[in-house]
């Protein structure tokens, strides 16, 4: 799912890609193997079923659209403690984001099942 918390982790880590002024692409690599060995040690941890990861994502979809619904209709009474028109906008626009995004993720489950029912055995 995408998040804001998932952009600004991503932005976060863009900027490490690229070599700081004066190091080389020898320390770019080391540095870079070293932070994905610590992210490999990391997840040492048991993970989450994936029925589980899809019920959290499509609980936060639906979060989002009820906020996107809320900030519309509040833009469409007038409503002055309400959201601007640019920041419903901006919301719908996450959700629809966010819809597609799950819609993606379902299709690639269904088409990887698919595949694993069409091996012989």
């Amino acid at each position: 799912m995408l998040t804001k918390e998932a952009v600004s982790n991503y932005l976060g880590f863009v900027p490490r890609l690229w070599p700081a002024a004066g190091s080389g692409p020898e320390e770019t690599v080391s540095r870079l193997t070293g932070e994905v060995a610590s992210l490999a040690g990391a997840g040492s941890s048991p993970a989450l079923p994936f029925s589980n990861v899809l019920q959290q994502a499509w609980q936060q979809l639906n979060s989002l659209h009820q906020q996107a619904d809320e900030a519309a209709r509040k833009v469409a009474t007038g409503d002055p403690t309400g959201p601007t028109l640019a920041q419903a906008v901006q919301l719908t626009e996450e959700a629809a984001l966010a819809l597609s995004l799950f819609v993606a993720v379902r299709n690639r489950a269904l088409e990887a099942y698919q595949e694993i029912m069409r091996m012989p055995v």
